[in-house]
């Protein structure tokens, strides 16, 4: 690690000079680029759309070294500045600095400032001596940055102890951008400095979502490097910011623009349709105005559609077309709102087998959390190989293709306007639509016995894409003909694996409506020949695949962290209850239904509602008249014995109002409570008084249960009760169940006695918060 080091000097982590405060942050480019920043250092590894952002290219006026000098000073200050290179001013002269001994200083960055990373770049020296030497660029940005960087967080991720490993969640807060300043004053040639940045384009690609690097790149706009920029495949992961307003900000665009016009001319396959004094100057000064108000999206799409060699008319009747575009002016700018959506509709208008491209834009654009290459696409579709890259070739203004196996990319602004029917028309991608199609294709797929399928994509992507697809027949035919059976087997390992290892990514946000919304969309399908629906055709699998996620859930309920969700049950609210009910016998399965019964209303949850209501569906699930009834009186003994049938305040209030009261006396202690959870006490209270509401009208006749509630009244008459909604209905409930068992509460007539009677636990806990007030007092006081 001591060459990397020396290496190293060269290219500091930015150490502002003492005193040295960077410029006030106000402008739009440094909004912007916080912006930027902020979407990468997202903790959503899994979003196809971050690598479309790897890059930021800042270019443009005199300001830009200013500019990159200050945002490094804030990212390196703040902890998320990653490696720098700063090329002007750098230490060694132009002989002897090599191409590869800036990968190396970059590595040693990295693995200085990454933890977990330092020993794996140490490892790799010590086994491989020669790499430093003798070791290409290439070859040391593989084994020195990706594999290291790719080695932590599957270490991480397998839990092995290697002494330096870190939480997960820990190795994605680490920082993750890189800042390159003076790319066109590097001591190189211009191929190198080009090939330079396709070295880290490939460590972008080598890492992918485990650990998305993000390059912040500062230069001026040398021709060899916009071309890079402007060129497959950076032009797709690259934002482009230019620096300058007014007649500055013309000249570095025109540039652009001209060196554009000059690369159509020397390409263009047939130079006859070309005039020699095309364009004309008032062409590229029309375009560059244009341009300049969207130097990241418009410039690059327009310079590509007249550059293509598909599709109807020649570039200067496509440069034509795109400056008859109507503007639209915005008030606040002196320049015309680029019409990017004009461009997109007449690249698709002048499009061939149009009809085919959008199926295939339809896949791309709706599939969920995957990643597609033509040749996958290919195989998906169902067509010959090599029909998706031919299908889609007459787009290459909008989608990028580098080869049959990379991913099909196209900027987010293209998407946006394909879903977006007033935008695009005859065009747009009616999203039921294209999620049928995506059905229809996994479906075919789905072989009688799943076991051998090792594409978990197709399993998941049923289960995401049926709810939002249209109802065709098509698809009714193969559900009534599918093995469910089979399916929801693998449904369950899926379920199984998000409680144990929640992401959010294959179900959401929510779990339990994600799976219920896969089964309600069963519910009404009907196909001739079929007597019932496809909920009722499939029943019996749906009511056994509920049954065994029952009794996994019970199982787990007590042990799951803080973090995990359940598929049916609420996890958080379950085991509050079995704290509550677990000692008059209540089950973790019976804690489970009651949370369905609280926390899944039947109008979201219709299928999960019937099932736990049907003694034959549910089988020794089903919470009968006789096991609610003890449930309830179970459920309000715990109330009573909390004083939460009074007016009163609940404790959890009384604890918040005396820890204020503490901070307030004490400013400078720390008011802690140890051991004292207060959502954890909101969500038992709150729970028995809803569950009590919910079980008493299910109740059979019962001797335990009448004898509480004729002795006990639930109070009600403060709506000012943090608990007012759930008494009511509690107290209605009981009123009630007293007037069908024919008795009368006797609690009226001793309510003198019950106040007396309970008026005890809030006394012992304003002795409590007086001791904990004083303790505060005495720890300061020492």
């Amino acid at each position: 690690m001591e060459r990397l080091r020396s290496l190293s000097k060269d290219f500091p982590l930015y150490e502002p000079l003492a005193g040295d405060v960077p410029t006030t942050p106000s402008s739009a480019i440094y909004k912007r680029v916080e912006a930027w920043i902020s979407r990468m250092e997202l903790d959503n590894h899994h979003d196809p759309s971050l690598e479309q952002h790897a890059f930021l290219w800042l270019t443009g006026a005199t300001p830009r070294r200013t500019t990159t000098r200050n945002i490094a000073i804030m990212t390196h200050s703040s902890g998320r500045l990653a490696a720098s290179l700063f090329f002007q001013g750098s230490p060694r002269t132009f002989d002897t600095l090599e191409e590869s001994m800036v990968i190396q200083a970059l590595a040693y960055q990295l693995g200085m400032n990454i933890e977990g990373m330092c020993s794996r770049i140490g490892d790799t020296v010590e086994k491989n001596p020669r790499l430093l030497k003798e070791g290409s660029a290439d070859e040391i940005a593989t084994k020195l940055i990706v594999e290291p960087l790719k080695a932590v967080v599957a270490a991480v991720q397998h839990h092995e102890d290697q002494g330096d490993e870190m939480p997960l969640t820990k190795v994605k807060s680490q920082p993750r951008l890189v800042i390159v300043d003076g790319l066109d004053e590097a001591p190189f040639s211009s191929e190198v400095q080009v090939h330079l940045l396709q070295i880290l384009a490939s460590i972008v690609n080598g890492l992918g979502a485990a650990f998305p690097l993000f390059f912040f790149i500062s230069s001026a706009p040398e021709k060899h490097i916009s071309e890079v920029f402007l060129n497959d495949p950076m032009i797709s992961c690259t934002t482009r910011l230019c620096l300058g307003a007014g007649q500055r900000l013309e000249v570095d665009v025109g540039m652009f623009v001209t060196s554009a016009f000059e690369d159509v001319k020397k390409t263009y396959p047939d130079p006859m349709k070309i005039p020699s004094t095309w364009p004309s100057e008032r062409d590229i000064f029309d375009l560059t105005i244009i341009c300049c108000h969207d130097p990241s999206t418009y410039m690059p799409t327009a310079m590509t559609y007249l550059k293509s060699h598909y599709g109807p008319g020649s570039p200067p009747e496509r440069l034509e077309a795109l400056l008859k575009f109507p503007l639209v002016y915005d008030p606040h700018s002196s320049l015309p709102l680029v019409p990017l959506d004009s461009i997109y509709y007449e690249i698709l208008s002048s499009a061939s087998r149009i009809d085919e491209a959008l199926d295939v834009l339809a896949v791309v654009c709706l599939s969920h959390h995957v990643k597609i290459s033509p040749t996958s696409l290919d195989d998906f579709l169902g067509y010959p190989p090599g029909k998706v890259r031919e299908t889609l070739k007459h787009l290459d203004s909008v989608i990028k293709l580098s080869n049959d196996d990379a991913e099909i990319r196209f900027d987010p602004k293209f998407k946006e306007f394909l879903l977006d029917p007033e935008l695009s028309k005859e065009f747009n991608l009616a999203e039921e639509a294209g999620h049928a199609l995506i059905t229809k294709c996994v479906l075919k797929r789905i072989k009688p016995d799943l076991v051998d399928t090792r594409n978990w994509w197709e399993i998941e992507a049923l289960y995401y894409h049926l709810p939002r697809s249209t109802p065709v027949p098509e698809i009714l035919e193969s559900l009534f003909k599918l093995d469910l059976s089979s399916y929801l087997h693998f449904l369950s390992i899926a379920v199984l694996t998000e409680i144990l290892y929640p992401t959010g990514q294959v179900f959401g946000k929510n779990m339990a409506s994600s799976v219920n919304q896969l089964f309600m969309w069963f519910h009404g399908k009907h196909l001739p020949g079929y007597s019932n629906d496809l909920l009722g055709h499939h029943m019996a699998a749906i009511d056994k695949w509920m049954c065994d996620q029952l009794s996994v859930e019970a199982k787990l309920v007590e042990f799951l962290p803080s973090d995990a969700h359940l598929c049916l049950g609420e996890r958080e609210l379950a085991k509050e209850l079995l704290s509550v009910l677990s000692k008059d016998g209540a089950s973790p399965a019976d804690c489970i239904v009651l949370s369905i019964l609280l926390a899944r209303p039947e109008e979201e949850y219709m299928v999960v509602r019937q099932f736990i209501d049907d003694p034959l569906r549910c089988g020794g699930y089903f919470l009968d008249a006789d096991r609610c009834a003890r449930l309830a009186a179970a459920c309000f003994r715990y109330i009573v014995s909390c004083g939460l049938h009074n007016d009163s305040r609940h404790p959890s209030q009384i604890v918040v109002d005396t820890s204020h009261i503490a901070v307030r006396s004490q400013p400078h202690a720390d008011a802690v409570l140890p051991g004292i959870n207060l959502r954890s006490i909101d969500i038992r209270h709150r729970g028995a008084l809803s569950l009590l509401g919910k079980l008493i009208p299910r109740a059979a006749k019962n001797r335990e249960l009448q004898k509480l509630l004729g002795e006990y009244t639930i109070s009600h008459s403060d709506p000012k009760d943090v608990f007012y909604s759930e008494k009511a209905t509690a107290a209605g409930a009981a009123k009630k169940y007293m007037t069908e068992c024919g008795q009368k509460s006797i609690a009226a007539s001793s309510i003198t006695l019950l106040h007396q009677k309970h008026i005890v636990w809030p006394l012992c806990l304003v002795v409590v918060s007086a001791t904990i007030i004083i303790s505060i007092s005495l720890v300061v006081g020492q």
